[in-house]
């Protein structure tokens, strides 16, 4: 968040703010100088560029936190409900009768006993009968409970693995070169093992969309850590969630095609690109044109 202590614009030209839509910015420093750099790097107009950076649903005004609704019954409510206040509103009386007998309830609590309870609750928050809290939702499943054993590493992997580990903490670039099958995703597993128990977060790109169920696959069975995914088949909605997981460090390891460059990242402790020769890491369309390996 920005702010000026002046405007070259005379007063009457200038806008109220009507509402603060997030307590926080939406953006995270580390990732608004990203995206700064990458619009002077690329020559692009800034608002493009975070255009590329943020999700459509946020875009459109969505919450950057995830939130649920608790319902409950007000002391006035349960007096209006002892007096027979609502004997002709049955919805009404159906829904405060629930709160009365089960809350607080969640949204989704509230839907699954009354599935058309939404419309009572204009006129119970009018009557000061019920209330209304917002709070922070579980972004994650937690991790599985168990994870598959490592396998012996070969010399080649233990010898990547130590070269790279022992810069973690600081910044340094490597490429790690080998056919098909000879044991690279070994190698990143390793390396992210250590950024996790070091208390940080790894960030893998892929190139196709069709490589990210393995690797996560891959993933979940050797680590024990929650992540999220994030690639263009995703719907909006599905996309929101797993950048909220990213931005809030729920997420420990973020896996995704080259959009997820942009994803905020908390702590972030390596990241690995993954076929980092290949075309698909480059935006060729739409407006804003980059590379993801160059950007990470």
């Amino acid at each position: 968040m920005e702010k000026a202590g002046d405007s070259a614009l005379p007063p009457e030209r200038l806008k109220v703010i009507g509402a603060v839509l997030d307590p926080v910015p939406v953006l995270a420093a580390d990732v608004l100088d990203l995206v700064r750099w990458a619009s002077d790097y690329y020559h692009h107009p800034i608002g493009e560029v975070i255009a590329s950076a943020v999700p459509k649903a946020l875009r459109a005004g969505a919450s950057a936190v995830a939130l649920t609704e608790i319902w409950h019954a007000t002391a006035a409510g349960r007096a209006a409900l002892r007096a027979g206040s609502l004997a002709r509103a049955r919805a009404q009386r159906a829904l405060l009768e629930l709160l009365v007998a089960h809350g607080p309830l969640r949204e989704a609590e509230v839907a699954e006993r009354l599935p058309r309870w939404r419309p009572a609750t204009a006129a119970l928050l009018k009557q000061g009968w019920v209330s209304c809290e917002s709070v922070a939702t579980p972004l994650l499943p937690g991790p599985a409970a168990s994870v598959a054993p490592a396998p012996a590493p070969t010399p080649e992997q233990a010898q990547a693995v130590a070269a790279i580990g022992a810069t973690l903490g600081g910044f340094a670039a490597f490429v790690l070169h080998g056919l098909t099958g000879s044991g690279k995703t070994e190698v990143y597993l390793r390396v992210i093992e250590q950024v996790l128990a070091a208390g940080r977060r790894a960030l893998v790109l892929v190139p196709e969309i069709g490589l990210t169920p393995q690797l996560v696959r891959r993933f979940a069975e050797r680590l024990n850590a929650p992540m999220a995914v994030l690639h263009s088949a995703l719907t909006d909605n599905e996309r929101l969630s797993a950048w909220r997981a990213a931005a809030s460090g729920a997420a420990r390891i973020v896996v995704g095609t080259r959009s997820a460059v942009f994803a905020p990242v908390a702590d972030l402790g390596v990241i690995i690109v993954d076929e980092e020769h290949d075309a698909s890491l480059k935006q060729h369309e739409g407006g804003f044109h980059y590379s993801a390996r160059d950007l990470a």
